[in-house]
């Protein structure tokens, strides 16, 4: 799942915290964790990353963006799918529906 919060007003005056989020449910991306990464821009320039095992941290209070070994492994397959998921539906990119089947081949294979 995508989420994403961004500024749409052009030349808006102050500075504005931007995210774009993907979540994952079992059997996905994750291999069956439920995870989320959250990655921060303030005025268009990235501000940090956060990565949230959500089955072990429902309240999101520990963020695993450091951790390594297997997590920076689906930490780095979120973020590719983040990139697709992102792009997708804009003039010269894929539709949507062609960005999750990417999503789909790119981690697992395709749909079972």
């Amino acid at each position: 799942m995508l989420v994403e919060h961004f500024r749409d007003l052009p030349g808006f005056p102050g500075s504005f915290s931007d995210y774009f989020a993907v979540r994952t449910g079992a059997n996905e991306i994750s291999g069956g964790a439920n995870n989320k990464l959250v990655a921060w821009s303030i005025d268009a320039v990235p501000n940090g990353v956060e990565h949230y095992g959500l089955d072990a941290d429902p309240l999101e209070l520990d963020s695993l963006h450091a951790a390594g070994g297997q997590l920076a492994a689906e930490r780095a397959a979120m973020r590719a799918s983040l990139a697709v998921l992102r792009r997708c539906g804009m003039p010269g990119q894929a539709s949507c529906a062609s960005a999750e089947t990417v999503v789909e081949e790119l981690f697992y294979g395709g749909f079972d």
